[in-house]
């Protein structure tokens, strides 16, 4: 079986990095980390990049992703598909 875990933050860069590696420490390791960054005027992207995790900016806070972004995500089989669509 397959986890993908979708962490939702906003301004999380103090907290994120324990959050992530909770999330690696578990038996059941996750086949994807997803961070949807809302917007955040702090480093929360780049802490989630740096930590592994795919990383969506949403442009407009509080704003879902788009559909079609989130269907490519549903896609994304493998690391070498991740490199390509530079999440």
């Amino acid at each position: 079986m397959k986890i993908s875990v979708v962490i939702p933050a906003y301004n999380e860069e103090k907290l994120l990095k324990k959050t992530l590696e909770s999330i690696r420490d578990q038996i059941e390791k996750p086949f994807e980390i997803i961070v949807v960054d809302n917007n955040s005027t702090d480093k929360t992207a780049q802490v989630a990049k740096k930590m592994g995790a795919i990383v969506i900016k949403e442009v407009k806070q509080g704003q879902t992703a788009n559909l079609v972004e989130w269907n490519l995500i549903a896609n994304i089989n493998s690391t070498e598909d991740k490199k390509l669509y530079d999440m």
